[in-house]
């Protein structure tokens, strides 16, 4: 149910009219809907990126056909810890007056029964009245790119302390062979029985004999301790080392495709047979940042001899190159 019956617009101000002559209209800027001079940006999309950023992938559903949903409450709530420089929405009345605005202008579909479309499937776009929803994709990857920002430091900042941690450990490890010392000990204890037994050692000899003996011992036990097993960590550092190359990558394809889904909604136009696929690829690439696509996926259509015995060569390429590579060869033609 709409709780505005009305948005009327003067001197650069929308005014909300309710359904209800109880409650108060709402007044706010009406340049939310418009673009930035010269530019491709829309200013929605930095309130897209409040409901995108809002739970994404939680609150937020995104199916594998590309199309985003959240609820209308959660949206309202998005709206309002938005930052006032893009909205001053201090109250959930507000709040829901821009909301109901940005259906109207079709920056997003609500529907009665409380759901809010925030993004469409490729294909439906280019058919559909809502082209500012190329905006929202450019929105959507501006929101991934700052997640994968994020994640990239800590990743960062975790393999730094692994690596610190590795050298402070090496420099803290002990000067002493235990193995050696054994060899060393041993050739001692020989030395000093000579062609006799241990038996036949006598007085201060057998007393030497008996502390050398305890000294290889001790060595015998720390090498034993120092070689049992206590769970192997694995190179840290390497694997952190290959989780940043992996947002590095899907970096640089998302900002590519942001600039161009700016160019597509400024022109408003694009051929539908290229956006299914784009579609497709997407909806992979979703997935691969929300964790669902895993590499045992791969592995179960190679086996590991397959896999050895191509590796190195044009047919066996990174997993996420292969995927970002695939995505930015794929040309958006924009009509003319």
């Amino acid at each position: 149910m709409r709780e505005f019956s009305e948005f009327t617009e003067e001197d650069g101000i929308v005014t909300a009219i309710p359904q209800s002559a109880n409650n108060e209209a709402v007044r706010f800027d009406a340049s939310i809907v418009e673009r930035r001079d010269e530019e491709e940006i829309g200013n929605w999309e930095e309130l897209v990126s409040e409901l995108m950023d809002y739970d994404l992938g939680e609150a937020l559903e995104i199916d594998e056909d590309g199309q985003a949903v959240i609820d209308r409450d959660q949206a309202v709530g998005a709206l309002l810890d938005a930052d006032e420089s893009e909205i001053d929405a201090s109250t959930e009345w507000q709040a829901t007056a821009v909301l109901e605005f940005l259906d109207r202008e079709n920056v997003v579909e609500v529907d009665d029964a409380g759901q809010v479309t925030v993004l469409k499937p490729l294909d439906q776009i280019a058919e559909s009245d809502y082209p500012r929803m190329y905006n929202n994709w450019a929105a959507m990857f501006d929101t991934c790119i700052d997640r994968i920002d994020y994640a990239h430091d800590r990743v960062e900042e975790a393999k730094e302390r692994f690596e610190n941690r590795e050298r402070e450990t090496e420099k803290r490890g002990g000067n002493v062979d235990p193995v050696q010392r054994q060899r060393e000990l041993e050739q001692k204890m020989q030395n000093l029985v000579g062609s006799r037994s241990p038996s036949e050692l006598s007085g201060e000899d057998r007393e030497r004999f008996k502390q050398l003996r305890e000294q290889y011992h001790f060595y015998e036990n720390l090498e034993e301790t120092k070689n049992t097993e206590i769970g192997e960590a694995g190179n840290r550092a390497e694997e952190l080392g290959t989780v940043m190359e992996k947002f590095e990558a899907m970096r640089g394809v998302m900002v590519e495709k942001r600039e161009s889904f700016r160019e597509l909604a400024l022109g408003e136009a694009i051929f539908p047979e290229d956006l299914v696929e784009l579609s497709e690829q997407y909806a992979g690439l979703l997935s691969s940042i929300s964790g669902v696509m895993e590499p045992e996926e791969k592995m179960e259509e190679e086996s590991d001899d397959e896999f050895f015995e191509n590796l190195g060569t044009d047919d066996e390429l990174d997993e996420v190159t292969e995927q970002a590579e695939s995505i930015a060869d794929q040309p958006l033609t924009q009509q003319s």
